[in-house]
């Protein structure tokens, strides 16, 4: 599903971008 996607994306992004 997509949102599996999404979720996986925003994992990397949160690793690469940690706020």
């Amino acid at each position: 599903m997509s949102s599996a996607c999404l979720h996986s994306l925003q994992y990397r992004m949160s690793s690469l971008f940690p706020s």
